[in-house]
């Protein structure tokens, strides 16, 4: 059985991530990346390119916001 994927659970976890490390939901940011950029129809049955899209649009929203990706 293969799993797909949609455009909601993409959003969904990019929200997960910033959540987890700013502790404030992507709607708490200012509007500066568009989801729809970062997914693909390869997304939905693909989950190195779901996972990626998803790994991409958290490093672009937290840079874009002024924030380190990885900041210890």
């Amino acid at each position: 059985m293969s799993k797909s994927y949609d455009f909601l659970t993409f959003k969904r976890q990019v929200n997960y991530r910033i959540e987890a490390r700013l502790g404030m939901s992507v709607y708490d940011l200012p509007d500066i990346i568009i989801f729809d950029d970062y997914w693909h129809d390869g997304c939905k049955t693909n989950e190195d390119d779901f996972w990626n899209a998803v790994d991409g649009a958290v490093e672009d929203l937290l840079l874009a916001n002024g924030f380190e990706e990885y900041a210890f």
